[in-house]
């Protein structure tokens, strides 16, 4: 009986005490949830897409259905802020690797939170633009940088011998990238870590059948930035990478120390394993109306790390670049110079040195005109050892190019009318010795004016564009001839387009190829935050030389919100 009073009582006291509340903030709620709407702000956007494609004559180029959903969505209140990014589709189906990606990256104050899918950037010699599934932080108080990540680099794929297309199979890759450093934006020095390695165990295949190896990889980087008495600046990446090719290979003790096998003492040293180095640096003077750079790189053969997708290796290159402002005649120039050569080993039988050298002028005499032209020329040159006796053969290839156009703006808001001009010629020649060949010529060349009809509220732009390819046995003429409308309708609410163009390709004087292609799209804006796109694409094939025809059609719906 006690009990069941005292359940009596909390009932009681709980209706009371509800009661109280609705009568003292009823008049409140939407005062106090104004309150909680105003502190808690939701920004970004999230797009829906759906495409269907089909085509006559050929196979499919692309799958018929394609469905994606992707967005950016960011929560703010107080000092914390919480984006979002994803992507989802049925495009995965194409890709080995993981295409369907979602994640988090919370930050309160100097404190960032990386959870799912992430891309940093530590270093461009390191771990940069690669994709990594899993969890991480970023702290920035005061002066102290400091990263950490760990997670999946690469999914396993297994073999499989019903498919028609060839591709390796893969182990899962996992691995952990830090970087802890100390400076301001001006003036910092950081140190970066990786450590990644294939797992065997994920492998659904034989690895020596299929000759893909498990790797494993570490990696050290110093990335700095330093400002110097004012005008000065200095930027420099040194990558140092112990790269192992097969991590059931027999264990190798080096004979002696060095400074590119640091990064070895943090796994265990084989007989396949690579040791790597990699420098880009730069120094720089500036001032308001000018400034020089001096740039100094080199990557050694075969340089890689797990954390970058691509890299450029066995190459030295020295560039000496400058940017010249004379405001008094309204003109910009951007001289550049530079040297590049590869084989650094000298294990490769040719050797190819490159010369770079060009000036770009931008002239903007009032707001009306805008001009550019450029000029640079690219000498490459092959050496080649035919003997034992160090006789070689020269052979030198000179690019030139030379590019140029104007833009012309008429008028301001929606009577404005815009002249735009573009020409851009390259030619390429070889010489051995005192004979000159001509091997390429191309130059490209559109026109486009864009303009208002006010009487329909039509917008019109017309353009024609122009390439001629010439090589020693064969010329090629292009001529691609175009046209575009765009209307707005309903209070400017629904924006609708329709651009055509051809494509006519001459061999030698013949007609080889003609390309017929119709657009028509449009946009229809729902309300303030919602809006939906539809376009609808086709093209038309023909080679009159081997009687290829066929023909696509493309139809994309689009629906955006944005917070």
């Amino acid at each position: 009986m006690k009990i069941r009073n005292k359940y009596l009582l909390g009932v009681l006291t709980a209706i009371f005490l509800l009661k109280i509340s609705t009568g003292v903030y009823a008049e409140t709620d939407t005062t106090l949830f104004e309150k909680i709407k105003e502190s808690v702000r939701l920004s970004g956007s999230i797009t829906a897409e759906l495409s269907y494609y089909n085509v006559s004559q050929i196979d499919n180029r692309r799958d018929p259905f394609m469905i994606r959903v992707y967005g950016s969505p960011r929560i703010s209140t107080g000092h914390w802020n919480i984006p979002v990014h994803f992507i989802l589709g049925n495009d995965q189906r194409k890709y080995r690797q993981q295409f369907n990606k979602i994640g988090a990256s919370p930050s309160y104050k100097w404190a960032t939170f990386h959870l799912g899918h992430a891309n940093l950037s530590f270093s461009p010699l390191v771990f940069s633009g690669h994709t990594i599934l899993g969890a991480g932080t970023e702290l920035t108080p005061g002066n102290i940088r400091f990263g950490l990540l760990y997670g999946r680099l690469l999914r396993p794929i297994e073999a499989d011998t019903t498919l028609t297309e060839i591709f390796l199979p893969a182990f899962a890759r996992r691995g952990m990238t830090m970087k802890i450093g100390y400076g301001t934006h001006d003036n910092f020095v950081d140190l970066v870590f990786l450590k990644a390695k294939d797992h065997v165990e994920s492998a659904g295949f034989d690895p020596e059948e299929e000759n893909v190896l498990p790797a494993e990889n570490a990696a050290i980087g110093i990335v700095t930035g330093q400002r110097l008495m004012k005008h000065f600046f200095l930027n420099a990446n040194l990558g140092l990478s112990a790269y192992t090719m097969d991590v059931e290979a027999n264990e190798s003790t080096p004979d002696s120390f060095r400074i590119n096998r640091i990064p070895a003492l943090f796994l265990t040293e084989r007989a396949s394993t690579q040791y790597l180095t990699a420098l880009e640096s730069s120094l720089e003077y500036r001032q308001r109306n000018y400034s020089i750079r001096l740039a100094y790189d080199r990557i050694e053969p075969e340089y890689k790390t797990m954390g970058i997708y691509f890299i450029r290796n066995d190459v030295e290159r020295v560039r000496l670049a400058s940017r010249i402002r004379l405001p008094r005649l309204q003109l910009n120039l951007s001289p550049q110079l530079g040297f590049e050569r590869n084989n650094l080993r000298q294990t490769k039988r040719m050797t190819q040195t490159r010369f770079i050298g060009g000036i770009r002028a931008d002239y903007r005499p009032n707001q009306q005109w805008s001009i550019h032209a450029g000029l640079h020329n690219f000498q490459v040159r092959l050496h080649q050892d035919i003997s034992a006796t160090e006789d070689t053969i020269v052979l030198n290839r000179v690019n030139a190019s030379l590019n140029g156009g104007f833009t012309y703006r008429k008028g301001t808001g929606r009577k404005a009318q815009l002249l735009i001009f573009q020409a851009n010629y390259l030619a390429g020649r070889d010489r051995a010795g005192d004979t000159i060949q001509q091997l390429v010529s191309n130059l490209n060349t559109r026109v486009a004016w864009r303009f208002h009809l006010e009487a329909p509220d039509l917008f019109v732009m017309p353009a024609v564009g122009f390439n001629y390819f010439q090589l020693p046995f064969v010329t090629t003429t292009r001529m691609h001839p175009s046209v575009q409308l765009n209307k707005e309708l309903l209070n400017r609410k629904l924006t609708a387009g329709w651009s055509s163009g051809v494509l006519i390709s001459f061999t030698d004087g013949v007609v080889a190829n003609l390309v017929l292609r119709n657009t028509l799209s449009g946009s229809y804006r729902l309300t303030e935050k919602q809006s939906v796109q539809l376009r609808l694409a086709h093209l038309l094939n023909t080679a009159a030389q081997n009687q290829i025809r066929f023909s696509e059609m493309l139809f994309d719906l689009r629906y955006a919100y944005h917070f």
